[in-house]
């Protein structure tokens, strides 16, 4: 008779989940849950260990705003809600002066790769055929103004001091008064399953249907 994942999980054997910890990256695994964090918030940013993709709830402690914040998409931040911003950390509007709060929110998933590129033409593709899900700091080594840069809005073309991910997803790219030729260190979270990057939570949770059932 047929199960579902669920199901066939929830009936393991202590081998079996043994074996199975073995196949899935146990810490990716449960963190597909959301994560809750309370914490300081410095100049309007709650910098975060694991880089959100979504924020499910937040509460502000403190500040000159306290009370919910309203999760919106970055570019829709105003008074009263908070974003998750290009880098993967929680943002709040400067109005709100929050400086600490309670968050739930879902943790992006993959490896975190640290990898010194070369810069073309203002652009510089990942290694390893690997795609970025989010860019998490990015520092030019070898250009026009070296030193690191902030995050700006994948797919947008970067002004001055900002570097960002492609629309692809596969390169870093850069305002040309930064760097034209060159070499920057990037640090972002790799998409699963593209290029070198590991396989997905859900996929190798998948997969264990055919070697655990």
């Amino acid at each position: 008779m047929s199960q579902t994942l669920q199901t066939g999980l929830n009936s393991l054997s202590a081998n079996q989940v043994a074996d199975g910890t073995r196949i899935v990256k146990l810490g990716n695994a449960l963190s597909r849950g959301g994560l809750t964090l309370s914490q300081a918030v410095v100049s309007d940013i709650m910098v975060l260990a694991v880089p959100a993709t979504a924020v499910v709830s937040c509460y502000a402690t403190a500040g000159g705003a306290p009370g919910v914040k309203s999760p919106v998409v970055f570019s829709a931040l105003a008074a009263g809600s908070v974003a998750v911003n290009p880098a993967g950390d929680l943002e709040f509007d400067n109005a709100d002066g929050v400086t600490a709060a309670e968050v739930v929110y879902i943790g992006a998933e993959g490896d975190l790769i640290t990898e010194q590129l070369t810069v073309t033409a203002s652009s510089a593709t990942l290694l390893q055929s690997r795609s970025a899900a989010v860019l998490r700091s990015v520092t030019v080594d070898v250009g026009v103004v070296l030193g690191a840069k902030a995050v700006g809005p994948r797919g947008a073309a970067p002004a001055l001091g900002i570097a960002n991910i492609d629309n692809a997803g596969t390169a870093i790219t850069f305002n040309a008064g930064d760097v034209v030729n060159g070499t920057a260190t990037v640090s972002y979270i790799a998409q699963p399953g593209i290029g070198t990057a590991g396989e997905s939570t859900l996929g190798l949770l998948s997969g264990l249907q055919d070697v655990l059932f």
